[in-house]
């Protein structure tokens, strides 16, 4: 709101050593010089009582301190789930590379590679749970897994060891 007459009326007001340093900090960040900044201050006021509506949080009138505690509780909780999803979505995304390398590796025949040491294994220990294959067999989780769901070849017993298939 700039005013084109002529500034010849002088206001004089004290501040104190803090509110001074505090305007000077801000009138720096806005380029502005100190009357400029001080009086565009002024104008803002001006403004927020002439337009209440518009300023007086959006015409609402005051704020529900509960409302605002819970909007706020609310954004957190959002912000949290956020952060759920996008681990979640970075699991999905390794299952689908994963995936896409089995697939890889079916068509290479490094599945039935694979498939044979785990079948050697389960010849020589006759039963064994899937992180002793893994261990055992130095395959991926994802590999082993893969192998195993071969339901013509293996199962998994009551004791939840995979086991070769008579």
């Amino acid at each position: 709101m700039e005013n084109k007459e002529k500034r010849d009326k002088v206001v004089h007001i004290a501040f104190s050593e803090s509110e001074l340093t505090n305007i000077d900090k801000y009138r720096k960040e806005s380029n502005s010089t100190r009357s400029n900044f001080i009086r565009n201050a002024i104008y803002e006021k001006i403004r927020r009582i002439d337009n209440p509506n518009i300023f007086n949080n959006i015409g609402l009138g005051p704020i529900n301190q509960e409302l605002l505690e819970k909007l706020i509780n609310n954004q957190e909780k959002q912000e949290k789930l956020n952060k759920i999803i996008e681990e979640k979505l970075k699991v999905i995304d390794q299952i689908y590379e994963n995936l896409s390398i089995l697939e890889k590796e079916k068509e290479n025949g490094e599945l039935a590679t694979n498939e044979q040491i785990v079948i050697e294994l389960l010849k020589e220990h006759k039963h064994l749970k899937p992180m002793k294959l893994m261990k055992l067999s130095r395959l991926p989780s994802y590999r082993i897994y893969d192998v195993i769901s071969n339901s013509k070849l293996f199962k998994i017993n009551v004791n939840g060891e995979v086991e070769l298939i008579d």
